[in-house]
């Protein structure tokens, strides 16, 4: 497993949530174990292309366990995408927030561990 990342105490933390922000095809090809499945896109509205409305990201945000009180770490694939969703939870007020700049990539190219299959 990759130290010095986020991703070291947020795995094993109940009160934490390693978010991938990757599309459910990539998430099921394989993830960083105890991740759930947060596609980027799921918070912007499809027809204006904008955010979708507060309460509707507090929804989205909330039936992924992504919620104010917890720790959120983000990951990707090489942390491109990550940036979207930073922005989005930190204009939301979250406070404990973070991101694993190495991603996927990273977290692969050091040997860590992979699981596969939807969150």
């Amino acid at each position: 497993m990759p130290t010095g990342s986020p991703t070291d105490s947020a795995i094993d933390d109940p009160d934490a949530v390693l978010a991938d922000t990757r599309d459910d095809d990539e998430f099921a090809e394989g993830h960083i174990p105890g991740a759930v499945n947060l596609d980027w896109r799921e918070l912007v509205d499809d027809e204006t292309r904008g955010l979708k409305s507060r309460s509707e990201l507090a929804e989205t945000l909330a039936g992924h366990g992504v919620t104010p009180d917890r720790r959120v770490v983000l990951y990707c694939n090489t942390a491109r995408r990550i940036s979207h969703t930073y922005v989005v939870l930190s204009s939301l007020g979250y406070e404990e927030l973070a991101f694993y700049e190495g991603s996927l990539a990273e977290w692969t190219e050091v040997g860590g561990a992979i699981e596969t299959g939807e969150s």
